[in-house]
C-alpha cells in the first residue's frame, strides 16, 4: 500500500472515530469495502506523531485539510483565524489603541467665533434680500425704474453674501470634525477676509479724512475683522491643529 493511500485511509478512519463509530464497526466497513486484513491493521494502528512536512512548493490547502482529517462539517477550532483575517484584526486593534488627538482649544474658540459671525452675516443677508424684494415691489407699483433696479441689486447681493456665509458654516462644521480640506478651505476664506478688511480699512481712513470722522466706525470694524482673520490663519497653521486635521 502506497504512503498516500495509507494517509488517506488513516484520515478516513480518524473521521469515523470522531463521528462515534467503534473500531469494530470501522473494521467491518473496511472489509466490506475490499480492504485486506494487513491493510486494515495498518490503518487502525496508532500512526504516532506526524513528522513535519519537508519544505517544498505550496500544496492545495483543501487536500491538506482532508488528509489531516478535516471535513466541511468540522467545527473550526476556537481562536483560529486565517492569516489575512488575523492581520486585519491586528490592524484594527492597533488603530483602536492609537491615542485620539483632541481638538485644540484655540481652534474650538475660533470656529465658534467665526460661526457666530457667519450666522449674524447670514441673517443680515436675509434682511437684505427681503429689503431688495420690498424695494423692487415698490418700484414696480410706482413705476420708478431706478428703484426697481436698486432693489434687484440688493436682492442679488444679499443672496450672494448669504451663500458665502452658509458656506463658511459648512466648512466650519467639517473643520470642527478635523477634516484637512476644511482647514485649507478656511485658510483661503480667511486670506480673502484679510484682503477685504485691508480694502475696508483704507476706505474707512479716506472717509474719515474726507468727512471728519464719518468713516471711523468702518475703519474700526475692518481692524477687528483683520485681527480675527489673521489670528485664525496663525491657528490653522499650528502643528497641533495640523495633527488634529490629519
Amino acid at each position: 500500500m502506497s504512503q498516500d493511500r495509507l494517509q488517506d485511509g488513516r484520515a478516513y478512519v480518524a473521521r469515523l472515530r470522531q463521528q462515534g463509530r467503534s473500531d469494530e464497526q470501522i473494521r467491518e466497513g473496511l472489509k466490506a469495502s475490499g480492504w485486506g486484513e494487513q491493510d486494515i491493521a495498518a490503518l487502525m494502528a496508532d500512526p504516532g506523531p506526524t513528522p513535519a512536512p519537508a519544505p517544498g512548493p505550496a500544496r492545495d490547502r483543501r487536500a491538506e485539510a482532508e488528509k489531516a482529517g478535516w471535513s466541511l462539517e468540522d467545527k473550526v477550532p476556537e481562536g483560529y483565524k486565517p492569516a489575512g483575517v488575523r492581520e486585519a484584526v491586528q490592524a484594527r486593534v492597533a488603530a483602536a489603541r492609537r491615542p485620539q488627538v483632541k481638538r485644540p482649544g484655540e481652534l474650538t474658540f475660533f470656529i465658534v467665533l467665526v460661526d457666530v459671525v457667519a450666522i449674524l452675516g447670514a441673517l443680515g443677508a436675509a434682511l437684505m434680500v427681503l429689503g431688495g424684494m420690498a424695494v423692487t415691489a415698490g418700484g414696480a407699483r410706482s413705476g420708478e425704474a431706478l428703484a426697481g433696479a436698486m432693489g434687484g441689486v440688493m436682492l442679488v447681493f444679499g443672496l450672494f453674501i448669504g451663500v458665502i456665509y452658509l458656506g463658511v458654516l459648512v466648512v466650519g462644521h467639517f473643520l470642527w470634525n478635523g477634516t484637512n480640506w476644511a482647514r485649507i478651505t478656511m485658510m483661503v476664506l480667511m486670506v480673502l477676509t484679510v484682503l477685504q478688511s485691508l480694502y475696508g480699512l483704507l476706505a474707512g481712513i479716506r472717509g474719515a479724512a474726507a468727512v471728519g470722522g464719518g468713516g471711523a466706525v468702518s475703519a474700526i470694524v475692518s481692524v477687528l475683522t483683520l485681527l480675527i482673520a489673521g489670528l485664525f490663519i496663525v491657528v490653522l497653521n499650528k502643528q497641533n491643529v495640523k495633527d488634529y486635521c490629519s
